[in-house]
């Protein structure tokens, strides 16, 4: 499953965050885990979109890859597949590196949500 967004987030995001948030968390559900991805072509920065994509209650696994336009503008190809969850029994097999980098991820994941709040 394949959902593709060329500027309906970016248009969101302009008028209401809520609402862009809504969108995503929508498109999250209804791809499956795993195997699930969202392709999103934006004019926004990743500084600007992965905070937007990557939180907590939607999880994602992003690539970014930048292209350039004919008139010197980037756009940028976010691919996002949806986190599969993690069985416990496949927690031994994972590489120390691998959890830490998860953990490292998750944390400051937090803490930018925290600074989101307090700035609101």
């Amino acid at each position: 499953d394949v959902v593709l967004d060329k500027g309906c987030l970016d248009a969101l995001v302009c008028g209401n965050r809520s609402h862009a948030l809504q969108m995503l968390s929508a498109t999250h559900a209804l791809l499956e885990a795993g195997a699930g991805q969202l392709v999103l072509l934006s004019y926004a920065r990743p500084l600007l979109r992965i905070p937007l994509l990557d939180r907590p209650h939607t999880p994602w696994l992003i690539d970014v890859h930048t292209l350039p336009s004919r008139r010197g503008v980037f756009f940028f190809l976010f691919s996002c597949r949806r986190y599969a969850p993690l069985l416990l029994s496949q927690v031994g097999a994972l590489d120390s590196d691998v959890i830490f980098a998860a953990t490292r991820g998750k944390r400051e994941r937090e803490e930018r949500e925290e600074r989101e709040e307090r700035e609101e």
